[in-house]
């Protein structure tokens, strides 16, 4: 993104300010091993790769402080599947920040995996992201 402003263009799209590699974990990943993951990358969520549906899925610190910490449950005794959330919500590379906006409002969630027509993932973007975004950029209503 700091590229993009130095030549003067202005992010409007969700691929202008999502992350661009993912850092992934199997549904047989322990949630002990993940919660190990998610602090070595500095991230707050990892994507779960595909289940037999076809289904990818996403683990976030969230899950693991209201399905674990406050069940009362260990960490190495549950999977990573059994506490990622199903199906994910997807929008394309072309979604415009303001639709994302509203997606991530009207959904209750905080990140958006970007998906390519194939249904390959290319992404993800957080309401983080689109933050520092408008904050870095400004932000012009549209007329």
């Amino acid at each position: 993104m700091e590229e993009m402003m130095a030549s003067g263009r202005t992010p409007t799209s969700v691929s202008d300010v999502m992350t661009r590699s993912l850092i992934t974990v199997t549904d047989a990943t322990s949630v002990h091993d993940a919660m190990h993951e998610m602090r070595k990358n500095e991230v707050s969520s990892l994507v779960v790769e595909q289940n037999d549906s076809g289904e990818w899925g996403i683990m976030t610190r969230r899950d693991i402080v209201t399905k674990i910490v406050r069940d009362n449950k260990s960490p190495t005794d549950i999977t990573v599947g059994e506490i990622a959330s199903r199906p994910v919500v997807t929008v394309a590379p072309e979604t415009q920040l303001r639709e994302a906006a509203n997606v991530i409002a009207e959904k209750n969630i905080s990140r958006l995996l970007v998906a390519g027509k194939d249904g390959e993932l290319l992404g993800i973007t957080t309401e983080t992201d689109i933050f520092g975004a408008i904050e870095q950029s400004g932000w012009l209503p549209e007329a």
